[in-house]
């Protein structure tokens, strides 16, 4: 790392299957399927059931604005911790999902408790290569 001059120290997480869930926003897309787009969200909850229940009941969101699905990962040590990696249609897409007032407001009545960290990933190479 101090030859590719990495800055600050990385945060690592190691996830067992009890700790990842399949996103599936649309039926008939495979789970972590092709896509050259992903969206990276990390946040804190207030409270992980009343979360999970929320982020699935809007899956027809996602869907509609571009999600093609993918995983939430949830810490294995600290339950108020979650990370949502989903592959996007467009980057454009993922962009105005995460900037609709639509949005806020779910994650305010699913108990997101701070800020979160979006990342818009354009991967280095095609799946489907």
């Amino acid at each position: 790392m101090a030859e590719a001059e990495v800055v600050g120290e990385p945060a690592v997480w190691v996830f067992d299957t009890e700790h990842v869930k399949p996103v599936v926003d649309r039926e008939g897309v495979n789970v972590g399927g092709p896509s050259d787009f992903s969206l990276f969200v990390r946040h804190k909850v207030e409270n992980l059931e009343r979360w999970m229940g929320s982020f699935n009941k809007h899956g027809h969101m996602r869907a509609e604005a571009g999600s093609l699905g993918g995983f939430v990962l949830f810490h294995p040590h600290e339950n108020d911790d979650v990370i949502g990696f989903l592959g996007w249609e467009s980057i454009d897409a993922a962009r105005e999902f995460v900037e609709a007032p639509d949005l806020r407001e779910a994650m305010e009545a699913a108990g997101v408790a701070d800020e979160p960290d979006v990342l818009f990933l354009t991967h280095a190479y095609s799946t489907d290569r």
